[in-house]
């Protein structure tokens, strides 16, 4: 599988598709609401949150276009982002979350709202929603297929 082999490749100091062949980044966004209901952070369900409920959705908030279920409870109980992969391409790792200056240790940003309002990497109140972007890499199935069969030649 890619996988493997990019596992493989990187234990060696390697990185095979880099310069060979065609990889994408595929960005999905987690979204949780805290809750004065119920204790800690959960999928969004408030009355405003609409789209939002899906948890795994796309940069405009909107539910991902690759995800996996049509079902918004079943995507919103998901740990993982419940995302398959692009039409033609296989997964090069396992899903990743973003680490950035502007996000906590664990990807987060946090914010009052989700649309106007500043974010921010501390949750402090009144922050009641955070976000944070998980990120997978994938190769195109096809070129992958060549490139194994011509490393069978040798």
């Amino acid at each position: 599988s890619p996988t493997e082999v990019a596992a493989a490749a990187a234990a060696a100091g390697g990185k095979p598709f880099e310069d060979e062949l065609p990889v994408r980044t595929e960005r999905v966004w987690e979204l949780q609401r805290r809750s004065a209901l119920r204790w800690g952070w959960h999928a969004p369900c408030g009355p405003g949150d609409m789209h939002k409920r899906w948890r795994w959705v796309d940069a405009n908030y909107k539910p991902h276009a690759l995800r996996n279920t049509t079902d918004r409870e079943a995507s919103a109980a998901s740990d993982e982002p419940a995302v398959d992969a692009p039409p033609g391409w296989l997964p090069l790792e396992p899903w990743q979350s973003e680490l950035r200056a502007d996000t906590d240790w664990e990807g987060w940003q946090y914010a009052v709202d989700w649309e106007g309002w500043s974010w921010y990497r501390q949750a402090a109140n009144p922050r009641l929603v955070r976000r944070r972007a998980w990120l997978r890499r994938y190769v195109e199935e096809k070129a992958f297929a060549d490139w194994q069969r011509l490393l069978m030649l040798f």
